[in-house]
């Protein structure tokens, strides 16, 4: 049907990106380029040079300001570390660009809630890059946790990125620690899986391993670890939910390399279309709200810590 925006022939939406860093080279950008739902139609940073390398390695267009990149495309996804991403995302949004939001959506729960409240005043389409909820295996487990309520949960995300991470891309994970970069993903799971939190408490080392324990509305508790510092060749996450048949376990830790960022994209566009996230099994929608609400109990987190 003309119009419909569920149509597979509908035109793609260009797309253009904002960061040169390793993840928007290796993950956000080829996702955008490879369609057939989105067409990534340029890049910009704010180094000239990383901009001209990752427009060569991306085969696109790198523009020479954001201001021309924002002019090229109906939607921006942003590839920026948290600090930069606020002004970024509200510049994008006047320009009444959509906006695929990364993750932190800012460095403090003060800014993402400023940047909540522009991008809804705005009227802009928006979504957070969650993108372990599109892992192969986060269906399963979300289905699961519904079908039968967990009593517990209990969830492990671990990597060896702060141990020697790229050189200037580790600096505000160096900075802010483990909850602000790895929190977003495992809070938004457990969330989807037992409801609302209602009280968590917090105890580690920011820098090297932290626990937060939860309590969902529902009645779940979950029970989170979270480090950067482990010796493992790449990022291991992985959920367990405990309830009266037992024990079952589920491994996420193959997105995006099992095609969760493919899958995210292709939600953007519908997003984008003003079709709405697909019906899935995630709750609630990732929109900028949602980035908001995790900065918030991460923000608690980190007071907790901080005692």
């Amino acid at each position: 049907m003309a119009g419909d925006p569920f149509v597979t022939d509908a035109a793609p939406v260009a797309v253009g990106l904002v960061g040169a860093g390793r993840w928007a080279r290796r993950v956000t950008g080829p996702a955008l380029a490879a369609g057939p739902d989105t067409v990534l139609v340029g890049v910009w940073s704010r180094s000239a040079a990383s901009t001209a390398a990752a427009a060569a390695e991306l085969g696109v267009a790198a523009a020479g300001s954001a201001e021309e990149l924002f002019d090229r495309c109906a939607a921006v996804a942003l590839s920026v570390p948290p600090a930069a991403q606020p002004a970024l995302a509200v510049a994008a949004g006047r320009a009444g660009c959509a906006l695929l939001l990364e993750k932190p959506l800012a460095v403090d729960a003060v800014s993402a809630l400023r940047l909540r409240d522009a991008v809804l005043e705005l009227g802009v389409p928006s979504m957070m890059a969650l993108t372990y909820r599109y892992s192969a295996a986060a269906g399963p487990y979300l289905r699961h946790c519904r079908a039968v309520p967990p009593t517990g949960l209990r969830g492990l995300f671990v990597s060896g990125a702060g141990l020697s991470g790229p050189p200037g891309e580790q600096d505000w994970r160096d900075e802010n620690g483990v909850l602000l970069d790895l929190g977003p993903h495992l809070l938004d799971l457990a969330e989807s899986a037992a409801g609302p939190i209602e009280e968590l408490s917090a105890v580690g080392d920011r820098g090297r391993w932290v626990s937060l324990l939860l309590r969902h509305g529902s009645g779940t508790v979950s029970d989170l670890s979270l480090s950067s510092r482990i010796g493992v060749p790449r990022h291991r996450i992985v959920l367990d939910a405990l309830d009266r048949q037992g024990l079952r376990s589920f491994d996420l830790s193959a997105a995006p390399q099992d095609g969760a960022a493919d899958r995210l994209v292709a939600d953007f566009a519908r997003v984008v279309r003003g079709a709405g996230e697909a019906p899935g099994d995630a709750w609630p929608p990732s929109d900028v709200a949602r980035g908001a609400a995790l900065s918030e109990w991460i923000d608690r987190a980190q007071r907790a810590l901080a005692v």
